[in-house]
């Protein structure tokens, strides 16, 4: 059959080339599709160059980043697979899948001896960012034989750890609750989860806790309240207080050394903390651990600027002639705030507030 001029028949030639190849692309792109949904395919894909970054930013490098997982894999022992699970967990919990399908039967109820004898769900707590991603990953350590309760070598289980962390927890923490955490657990010094989260945790966690049964009034074996542990942070949330202090919380209870959250908020240049509990009803002119008074340590020992944290406690009916249990020896004559600010340390604006010449 003649194609006509030869200019034609090259171009009815590509023509039907082209479309031959464009069918034969489609085919193998919906292969590759097909074994890219197949997870058991996963570990023996190549390793794309975020994995094998992934990998050797936890410090294991004998491995062809060339070669498929499997490979990369294969001279790895099961301490180095665990620290490599850790590090993906939340990071990219894709990839965590895919380490675990390489071990099909490597089982997850160890402690790290390396880590204060860590199960394997705290050590993925504390290493982790965004601890949501644990909503995929967490479940497949559970199943591995993992278990919610387990706690490292200072009584932290994953419920604790997970309380306290800063950002990502909220739907992790309803997970452990409804996964069968104990609510009630505590560490070995008897700190509970709403010590654990008072620091640092969002407000929605401390109010699912409390929803969920946590304790207000537990104190841990130093006596202290969660009010204690707030008071203590570098945060100091108000948002917090405001939640504990309405849940009921002990606020203006002293710990076994005798110091108050109001105490130890002064302390730390926690102001609208220590405002806070002042207006919740906090004594003013009361002994604390040392022997002195609230007033006393703010011109001498609060991070907090003395004179504004001086003046704030005036306000609240502090009393400069409270005499103190145990003054220091610059003001034991008379032995109250006012005799201390007579001395030369103590700057003139403090010295105007309490008519000190």
């Amino acid at each position: 059959m003649n194609d006509g001029p030869p200019l034609l028949s090259f171009v009815r030639y590509f023509l039907r080339t082209f479309t031959a190849c464009a069918v034969l692309a489609a085919a193998l792109a919906a292969t590759v599709a097909g074994c890219s949904r197949d997870p058991d395919s996963a570990s023996q894909a190549r390793l794309t160059p975020e994995q094998a970054a992934l990998l050797s930013e936890t410090g294991f490098s004998d491995f062809d980043p060339r070669g498929t997982l499997a490979d990369a894999l294969q001279k790895a022992d099961d301490r180095t697979v665990r620290d490599l699970l850790v590090f993906t967990a939340t990071s990219a919990p894709g990839l965590f899948q895919e380490i675990l399908q390489t071990r099909p039967e490597m089982r997850l109820d160890g402690f790290n001896r390396s880590f204060n004898n860590s199960p394997m769900l705290v050590e993925i707590i504390r290493n982790g960012q965004d601890l949501n991603a644990l909503l995929t990953t967490a479940p497949m350590v559970l199943a591995r034989g993992a278990r919610v309760e387990d706690a490292d070598g200072s009584g932290l289980t994953a419920l604790l750890a997970a309380s306290a962390a800063a950002r990502g927890n909220t739907a992790f923490v309803q997970w452990l609750l409804d996964s069968g955490a104990n609510i009630a657990t505590t560490d070995l010094s008897g700190q509970t989860v709403l010590h654990h989260a008072a620091p640092n945790a969002p407000v929605e966690v401390i109010r699912l806790l409390l929803t969920r049964g946590a304790e207000p009034a537990a104190t841990d074996r130093d006596g202290r309240t969660a009010m204690h542990t707030l008071a203590a942070s570098q945060r100091a949330s108000i948002e917090t207080a405001a939640v504990l202090l309405a849940a009921g919380v002990p606020f203006d209870t002293p710990d076994t050394a005798g110091n108050r959250p109001l105490d130890v908020a002064l302390e730390r240049g926690h102001l609208e903390l220590v405002e806070e509990l002042l207006k919740a009803g906090a004594e003013v002119n009361r002994d604390n651990a040392r022997g002195t008074c609230p007033l006393f340590e703010a011109m001498v020992r609060s991070r907090a600027v003395p004179h504004v944290a001086v003046e704030l406690l005036l306000r609240y009916g502090a009393d400069p002639d409270f005499v103190m249990r145990k003054p220091d020896s610059a003001s034991r004559n008379g032995g109250t705030p006012r005799a201390r600010a007579a001395y030369g340390d103590i700057g003139r604006q403090v010295k105007a507030l309490l008519n000190v010449e």
